[in-house]
C-alpha cells in the first residue's frame, strides 16, 4: 500500500484527505491511501517519515510551508524562488530522498489569471507566510505591484493592519487573504482591513475554502466586490498531487481511439468512390500517433520509476507488456493458424498480392522485416497491421534499457541522438531506397518514439512548469492549432509527391505537431478535456483490441455487402458500411476487454504491481 498524506496543524478545515480518499475509490485505485497527519512540532517531522515507511509523498499546509525545509533532500526551483515548500515526494525507498515543489504557485497563477482586470494592478497580500510568498511571486510574474499586510511591519514592501487608509484601500483593488482567518472552525474571525473603503472595483481573494464564503469574503461581497475562495485552487493542485501518485492523463484515451479511426477508415474497401482515396491513407498518420503516445507514456512511467527507486524492474516491465500485448495477439495467430487458406480465403480475407505467410515471422514479431524483404504485406488480411506491432514491441525493448542504464539527467542527450539517427536514416532513404516498407522498422519510426518520449520525460521530471507554460496559453490559439493546424497537415499531405525529400520527412514534420497536440492535454487542470467517464475513452481504453480484430470484421461484412448485390460506390452505402463495420468491431472488443483483457489486467497488478 502506496501511502500519501497531509502534514501541518490544525487539519480539521482540510478537504484533502476526504477528496483523495474519494478520488481513488472512484478510480479503483485499490493500492493508494491519503491520510492527515497532524504535526504540531515541525522537529517531529523525521520520526513521522521514519515511522511511516510506506509513505510516497506529502502536501504540507499551515504552518509549516517555510521551516520544512531544512528537512529535504531536494528543493524544486520555483519552490526555491519562493522560499517555501507545499508538495514533497519521497523517492528512492531506501535512502528515502525527499524533494520539496510548491503547487500554490500553479494553483494560484492559474485561477487568478482569468479574474485579472486592467484595474487589477495593484495587490495587498495580507499574511507574510509561505503561502504569501507564493502569491507575492505569482504577482511579481504578472507584473502586478503589492504590499505585505501583517501585524508587524518587519519586511520590505511591508505595512501594518492599522495604517490602512482609503487611498491605499483604493489604490490597492486586489486583495488575498493568505492567512488562516476566517477558516473552519473560526468562522466569525477575519482579517482587521477598514472594510468600508471597499467597493465594486475590488476583488478580494481568500486562500481558504472552508467554509466556501468566508466572512472576509461577506464583507466584501456586501461592499459590491467580486470574491474568490480557494477551492479551485485546490483542485489544481491535487492535479499536480495526482501525477505524483497516479499515472492518469485525462483526455489520452480519447485520442488513442481517434488514432484507431483513421487506422479504421484505411482498411475500409471502397474502391468505387474516388474521393475516398484521399482520405484512406491517413490510417499512417493513426499509427504515427499510436508510436507517438506510446513513447510518451511509457518514458513518463519509467522515469517516474526510476525517480521513485532509483532504479527499473526490467522483470516486471516486461512480464507486464507481455500481459498486456501477448494475449490477444496470440489469439488472433493461433485463429488464423488453425484455419485453412481455402476458408480464410471465402472470408475475403485473403490477399493473392501478398506474400505467403510464414509464421515464424508473426510469432517473433517479426513481420515487418518479412515486409521489406518482401516489398509488400502478408497474404493474410487480418495480420497486414503485425508490422505496426512488431515496431512497437522493438521500441519496448529498447527504450527501458536506455532509461535503465542511462542517468536520468542524461535522457534527453540519448533521446535527441536518437532522434537524430532516424532522421538521417529517413534522409538516406531518399537517396537509396529500396522499398516501400523502409518506414516498417524501428529505426525509421524512432524520431516519432523520441518525440513522445522526450513530452513524458519533461512532464516526469518538471510536470510542474511544463503545466503552467501549457495552460498559460489562450484557450483560443489552442483550439485553432486543434481544428485547424492539425486537419491541415493530413490535407498537406494529399499534394506531397511521392519519393521526394519531402515524403519521407513529413511523418517527422507531423509528428512534432502530433507531440505539440498530446502537450496541449497533458496538464490535470486544463479545460480542454475528454473525461475518463466519457465514451470516447472507453472506446480508447480497448482500442487494442479493435486494432486487431477491425480488419477482419471490416472485410467479411465486406463480403456480405457483395453477397447481397450492394455495391460500395456511393456515399450512402460507404457511410452503412462504415458504421456496421465499427458497431461490431466495438461490440467485439468490448467482449474481449471484459472478458480476457480484464481479468488478465486484475492479474497482472496483483502479481506484477507498478
Amino acid at each position: 500500500m502506496k501511502t500519501y498524506g497531509l502534514i501541518g496543524f490544525p487539519l480539521s478545515h482540510s478537504f484533502s484527505q476526504k477528496y483523495f480518499t474519494e478520488k481513488f475509490t472512484r478510480e479503483k485505485i485499490t493500492d493508494c491511501e491519503f491520510k492527515n497527519f497532524p504535526l504540531e512540532n515541525i522537529n517531529d517531522f523525521p520520526a513521522l517519515i521514519k515511522n511511516n515507511t510506506t509513505l510516497f509523498g506529502l502536501s504540507v499546509t499551515i504552518p509549516h510551508k517555510q521551516n520544512i525545509i531544512k528537512f529535504l533532500d531536494e528543493v524544486d526551483k520555483s519552490a526555491k524562488e519562493v522560499g517555501a515548500v507545499n508538495c514533497i515526494r519521497i523517492k528512492n525507498h531506501e535512502s528515502r530522498i525527499m524533494t520539496g515543489y510548491n503547487t500554490d504557485v500553479f494553483g494560484f497563477e492559474s485561477s487568478l489569471k482569468p479574474l485579472l482586470q486592467e484595474k487589477y494592478s495593484k495587490a495587498l497580500i495580507l499574511g507574510t507566510g509561505g503561502a504569501a510568498k507564493a502569491v507575492a511571486y505569482v504577482l511579481n510574474k504578472l507584473g502586478i505591484e503589492f504590499l505585505f499586510v501583517s501585524r508587524n511591519e518587519n519586511q520590505v514592501s511591508s505595512i501594518r493592519y492599522q495604517d490602512l487608509n482609503e487611498e491605499i484601500m483604493t489604490s490597492h483593488s486586489l486583495i488575498i487573504n493568505t492567512t488562516p482567518l476566517g477558516m473552519f472552525p473560526n468562522i466569525t474571525d477575519c482579517p482587521n482591513i477598514p472594510y468600508q473603503f471597499l467597493s465594486s472595483k475590488h476583488l478580494l481573494y481568500d486562500l481558504n475554502y472552508n467554509p466556501e464564503e468566508s466572512l472576509f469574503q461577506k464583507k466584501g461581497k456586501a461592499k459590491g466586490a467580486q470574491i474568490k475562495n480557494g477551492l479551485e485552487m485546490l483542485h489544481l493542485q491535487a492535479g499536480n498531487l495526482e501525477l505524483m501518485t497516479k499515472k492518469y492523463f485525462h483526455t489520452l484515451d480519447a485520442l488513442r481511439f481517434f488514432s484507431f479511426l483513421l487506422v479504421f477508415l484505411q482498411h475500409v474497401p471502397a474502391f468505387g468512390i474516388s474521393w475516398y482515396s484521399n482520405i484512406n491513407h491517413w490510417g499512417a498518420n493513426g499509427v504515427n500517433f499510436f508510436f507517438i503516445l506510446s513513447g510518451f507514456l511509457i518514458s513518463f512511467l519509467l522515469v517516474q520509476e526510476k525517480l521513485q527507486n532509483n532504479s527499473i524492474n526490467l522483470k516486471s516491465f516486461f512480464l507486464r507488456r507481455m500481459l498486456r500485448i501477448w494475449p490477444i495477439y496470440y489469439l488472433l495467430l493461433i485463429i488464423f493458424f488453425i484455419l485453412p487458406v481455402g476458408i480464410i480465403n471465402k472470408m475475403g480475407l485473403y490477399n493473392q498480392f501478398g506474400y505467403k505467410h510464414e509464421w515464424i515471422y508473426s510469432f517473433t514479431f517479426l513481420e515487418n522485416f518479412k515486409a521489406i524483404s518482401m516489398n509488400k504485406l502478408t497474404s493474410i488480411t487480418p495480420l497486414s497491421m503485425n508490422w505496426s506491432l512488431c515496431v512497437e514491441e522493438h521500441f519496448y525493448l529498447l527504450i527501458p534499457l536506455l532509461i535503465k542504464f542511462v542517468p536520468v539527467k542524461r535522457i534527453p542527450i540519448f533521446l535527441a541522438g536518437i532522434f537524430s539517427i532516424s532522421f538521417l536514416i529517413k534522409i538516406a532513404a531518399y537517396f537509396f531506397h529500396h522499398t516501400d516498407f523502409i518506414s516498417t522498422e524501428l529505426i525509421s519510426c524512432l524520431d516519432l518514439f523520441s518525440m513522445g518520449a522526450l513530452l513524458g520525460y519533461l512532464v516526469s521530471i518538471k510536470n510542474q512548469r511544463i503545466s503552467s507554460i501549457i495552460l498559460a496559453v489562450p484557450s483560443f490559439y489552442k483550439w485553432a492549432f486543434i481544428i485547424g493546424i492539425i486537419p491541415l497537415t493530413f490535407i498537406a499531405q494529399n499534394f506531397i509527391i511521392k519519393n521526394t525529400m519531402l515524403y519521407f520527412l513529413y511523418p517527422t514534420i507531423q509528428g512534432v505537431f502530433f507531440t505539440l497536440l498530446l502537450a496541449i492535454f497533458i496538464p490535470q487542470g486544463s479545460k480542454l478535456k475528454i473525461s475518463s467517464k466519457n465514451i470516447l475513452s472507453y472506446f480508447g481504453k480497448m482500442s487494442y483490441g479493435m486494432y486487431l480484430f477491425h480488419i477482419t470484421i471490416v472485410n467479411i461484412i465486406y463480403l456480405i455487402f457483395l453477397m447481397l448485390g450492394f455495391h460500395v460506390d456511393n456515399f450512402a452505402t460507404l457511410f452503412i458500411l462504415i458504421i456496421s463495420s465499427l458497431t461490431l468491431t466495438i461490440a467485439v472488443s468490448h467482449l474481449s476487454f471484459v472478458f480476457i483483457e480484464k481479468p488478465i489486467f486484475r492479474m497482472k497488478e496483483k502479481y506484477f504491481p507498478k
